[in-house]
């Protein structure tokens, strides 16, 4: 969501970005599907996107995709949408997350699977500065990248269980965490910069039994990778699930 609160971009496994126009907040939500809300696809990578971002005008959005490559795009338009290109993969991997710098708009860092956080020019199309992501070196995959809404300071999220704060003018650690008991996969910095929000992966509290061959999945929330095998995770099989495996199982305490 960009500050034209009337656009919105979402990005799919299917190398396409979406632009929505979004309708009005006095309308029915029971009202049918209306095709209007798509107002145009953006298209250009190859792979799966996973990360958009606007700048802080709302005038470009960056995105980041498993084909290795990092791109900046106008939304407003629909032919030539595609700006630049930067296709750091044979340096630091495929991008995972990408963020415009609100300090300094006319910059961009894009993090990577191999622990990489890169500041990029987005005017100069080049980059700038390889941020220390991890002090001493090493890398453990950055799952997101934040920036902070009044330093320079870019944030990040790591599966090493840490969310570091990286200093945009010399690319050093300046605070480090580590905040969670597994991987951080999401941030959010409030408005006035005072407040973070981080999530992670929940491990699962035991082990659970060999997976299920059931053909009809079970209908019950994600608790756990193995839901038809996981009767503690998995209280409410459903009577109907053919599965043999199920019979065996002995019944849940909860």
């Amino acid at each position: 969501m960009g500050r034209d609160t009337a656009l919105c971009c979402s990005a799919g496994v299917d190398a396409r970005i979406r632009r929505w126009r979004l309708p009005d907040l006095d309308m029915d939500p029971y009202d049918g599907y209306d095709p209007g809300v798509l107002s145009g696809i953006l298209e250009g990578h190859g792979d799966a996107v996973w990360g958009l971002t606007f700048n802080p005008a709302g005038d470009r959005l960056a995105s980041c995709s498993a084909d290795g490559t990092v791109r900046i795009w106008d939304p407003r338009r629909q032919d030539g949408a595609c700006l630049s290109t930067y296709d750091a993969q044979s340096e630091h991997g495929v991008p995972t997350s990408v963020t415009f710098s609100v300090t300094h708009p006319a910059h961009a860092v894009a993090a990577f699977r191999t622990g990489a956080a890169v500041l990029y020019d987005v005017e100069a199309a080049r980059p700038v500065l390889v941020l220390e992501a991890r002090p001493g070196g090493g890398g453990s995959q950055i799952n997101q990248v934040v920036s902070h809404p009044s330093q320079p300071l870019t944030i990040t999220a790591s599966d090493d269980h840490g969310i570091r704060f990286l200093d945009n003018r010399t690319g050093q650690v300046v605070h480090s965490m580590v905040a969670h008991l597994d991987a951080v996969t999401c941030l959010a910095v409030d408005p006035n910069g005072v407040f973070l929000m981080s999530g992670s992966e929940c491990p699962c509290p035991q082990p659970c039994p060999p997976p299920c061959l059931c053909p009809q999945p079970c209908l019950c929330p994600p608790s756990c990778p193995q839901l038809c095998s996981c009767p503690q995770l998995c209280p409410q099989l459903p009577p109907s699930c053919p599965c043999p495996h199920l019979q065996s199982l002995p019944p849940s305490p909860l």
